[in-house]
């Protein structure tokens, strides 16, 4: 006989709160066995899987912008730093040898912290009134920048004798894995930093560019090598999820022979935000006044004189304005396994 009670079965009850057991031991994770077979079965519960959370990426509306503006000394040498806010990192950084039609930049670097950004420069004697050394750097939140790397190398000088010039240059790519994010040179003579205040008279930049898969730092002098010279040359790497999706955009300028001032911009495409850029003239010969990005973040320009029928080349990266920081983590349903 069966008996029954509030339309349903004893029998179904009893199933209903079995099954209803197995439910709740299911969303806690639970293994459960069961027994009347020669050998235990397991049951294993089918979960939510959240992926551990990846790095923050580049977010270029969380960029802060710092200047400073450095006056040179008797000699028209001029040079320093410039810190980011206090708890962020130094994404690019630039710099204008402000003085009317002239000027050259000898240095231009991050700063191996990652805090801020170095520039030196030579301005004409008969400006000390209008001549000054504006420099710039971008800033983003740390963990931003979290995979970040500066990777460093001494270059010595190759003298060409056929044109009389002192040359430093270095041509080198990130490691496997990693991306191009930056980098920069200055001098330095028996270890003290040259073309700043308080040193001697060294190289001037002709070349600080990212160059295809390559980064190129290069520096020249219209003389012989002075010992103790030599060129300290920074590369700077990441990682490429990190960076996010990356673009260039490139600009020629044309060929020089008269040494007059040249300048060249390279534009990011539309929706996309500078993260680096730089400038270089082909074979070295010429010289750099203005490397900097755009007051809108949305290009790279360069000035600068060439001879001997150089052209002034200039590359900007660029990644999306829309790209934040913490991209959505996606769960999924998966087996947990016991």
């Amino acid at each position: 006989m069966t008996i029954r009670k509030a339309g349903h079965t004893v029998r179904t009850v009893c199933r209903l709160a079995i099954a209803g057991a197995l439910t709740l031991a299911l969303s806690a994770g639970a293994v459960l066995t069961t027994t009347g077979s020669a050998s235990a079965s397991k049951i294993h519960a089918i979960g939510v899987v959240t992926p551990p959370a990846p790095p923050d990426r580049l977010e270029p509306a969380s960029f802060r912008e710092v200047h400073a503006y450095l006056y040179p000394d008797s000699t028209g040498r001029a040079g320093g730093y410039v810190s980011c806010p206090q708890g962020m990192k130094a994404v690019t950084g630039g710099a204008t040898a402000a003085a009317p039609n002239a000027g050259l930049l000898t240095g231009l670097t991050p700063t191996y912290d990652g805090n801020g950004w170095y520039a030196s420069a030579v301005l004409p004697l008969w400006a000390p009134d209008t001549g000054v050394l504006d420099l710039e750097v971008i800033c983003a939140w740390p963990e931003q920048l979290s995979s970040v790397a500066t990777l460093t190398r001494t270059v010595q000088a190759q003298y060409d004798s056929s044109i009389h010039t002192t040359h430093y240059r270095d041509f080198r790519g990130c490691p496997d894995g990693k991306a191009l994010f930056g980098g920069g040179a200055f001098t330095t003579q028996d270890g003290v930093i040259v073309n700043a205040p308080s040193g001697g008279s060294g190289p001037f930049l002709n070349a600080m560019a990212p160059l295809g898969s390559f980064w190129v730092n290069g520096s020249a002098k219209a003389d012989s090598p002075t010992t103790g010279v030599a060129m300290e040359s920074y590369l700077r790497c990441i990682d490429p999820f990190q960076l996010g999706t990356s673009v260039s955009a490139t600009a020629s300028g044309p060929s020089r022979t008269d040494g007059v001032q040249t300048t060249v911009t390279a534009f990011c495409p539309s929706g996309h935000t500078a993260y680096t850029g730089g400038a270089y003239w082909t074979d070295g010969h010429g010289s750099l006044r203005i490397s900097h990005i755009s007051f809108n973040r949305t290009a790279w320009t360069a000035q600068g004189k060439g001879n001997n029928g150089a052209s002034l080349q200039v590359e900007v990266r660029c990644i999306r304005t829309d790209q934040v920081a913490t991209p959505p983590v996606i769960a999924t349903l998966n087996s947990v396994p016991r």
